[in-house]
């Protein structure tokens, strides 16, 4: 995979596009039945013009052991390129995460981090104790 620099290009072409990135100030956590994919204190919320917000969790609080990682791979204008992973545990299964390995300079806090698809998988707020 290629990687990208600089500024993104979606923006010169669509400057009303806004996305802006907040540490997410609680516990989050990712899980499947009873795989937990990841849990951290340190996510990160990508709010985007369109779309819903999108929790990113570092990867040092993912289980890269539940997950594998497929073939997937798409580029976007405003974020840059992505790579997939599916659940370990059903290697047929649809993509179910996604990490951008190289951002644009716009979006960079979350470079690295892994999200998660919540129509595949259970993402919450936990409550604090």
């Amino acid at each position: 995979m290629n990687t990208v620099t600089g500024p993104a290009p979606g923006f010169r072409r669509h400057p009303e596009h806004r996305i802006t990135i907040i540490n997410a100030h609680a516990e989050w956590s990712v899980s499947q039945g009873r795989t937990v994919f990841a849990n951290s204190e340190h996510a990160r919320v990508l709010k985007e013009t369109g779309y819903r917000d999108v929790v990113y969790f570092p990867a040092v609080d993912v289980r890269f052991e539940t997950l594998t990682q497929s073939s997937s791979e798409t580029s976007c204008p405003f974020k840059g390129r992505a790579a997939y992973f599916r659940s370990a545990a059903d290697s047929n299964e649809s993509d179910i995460a996604w990490t951008y390995s190289s951002t644009y300079d716009e979006v960079k806090q979350i470079e690295g981090f892994i999200a998660f698809y919540t129509d595949r998988v259970d993402i919450k707020e936990n409550e604090s104790a």
